[in-house]
């Protein structure tokens, strides 16, 4: 339903009554990536998984992107899950698809660049 888009969305239907995950013994719940990402329209969504910046909460799920307010709501989102005993867990896979499509774009040289940066080897199939 609409009322629930968007981390306060969200957050608002964590702390209802009509929350029935706390009901079913979850203890756990896993987040789609929740990263900026580059969808401009809601068709061009992919989940989430084209992050343009890992560490800044996706404007889209904001109430006021203008005003960076999806630091704080998605705070308040994971302060609530946490209020009904439960983890929160972030899909990062984006981080990984998106270090696995660079190598294979740039090559061996790209791979060492990125031994070099990580401090260990990465082994990957293609």
């Amino acid at each position: 339903p609409e009322e629930r888009r968007g981390f306060t969305g969200l957050r608002k239907w964590v702390e209802s009554p009509d929350f029935h995950l706390a009901r079913l013994g979850v203890n756990a719940v896993e987040l789609q990536p929740v990263q900026e990402f580059d969808s401009v329209t809601p068709e061009e969504y992919h989940w989430g998984y084209m992050p343009a910046n890992w560490f800044a909460p996706a404007s889209n799920f904001a109430l006021a992107p203008e005003r960076a307010s999806s630091v704080r709501e998605l705070q308040e989102l994971v302060a609530a899950f946490h209020r009904r005993g439960l983890a929160v867990l972030f899909d990062v896979v984006g981080v990984i698809h998106e270090t696995r499509n660079m190598i294979s774009r740039g090559g061996e040289d790209k791979k060492q660049q990125l031994e070099q940066l990580a401090g260990h080897t990465y082994d990957y199939h293609r």
